[in-house]
């Protein structure tokens, strides 16, 4: 797969429009459809910026490695992740026991 392809996957993945992705990552809707297309090719800065918001690496974007995995976060599991880093250790603790109870049926 090219990055095309691979880039291409992930929007599907994510289920969003490239008119809408390309503000996201401060480009225009015509150099993301190059992306897309394989028409061009972004520069390393660009790469980690759309590895990041997809949450893969860009060993996966580049062909390095065929796993997407990190498995791209929703909006919502994105702003839970931030709201978790910003707690301290102890904190963090008791949201992890609190999520393993919940999950205990």
């Amino acid at each position: 797969m090219t990055f095309g392809d691979r880039l291409r996957y992930l929007i599907e993945r994510r289920e969003i429009k490239q008119k809408d992705l390309a503000p996201l990552l401060n480009i225009g809707k015509s150099t993301l459809s190059g992306y897309v297309n394989n028409d061009r090719m972004p520069d390393m800065l660009q790469i980690v910026r759309i590895a990041e918001f997809f949450g893969v690496t860009t060993d996966y974007l580049l062909g390095c490695d065929s796993s997407p995995e990190k498995i791209p976060l929703s909006n919502d599991e994105r702003e839970l992740l931030s709201n978790l880093r910003s707690l301290d250790a102890e904190q963090q603790e008791i949201i992890f026991k609190l999520a393993e109870m919940l999950t205990k049926k």
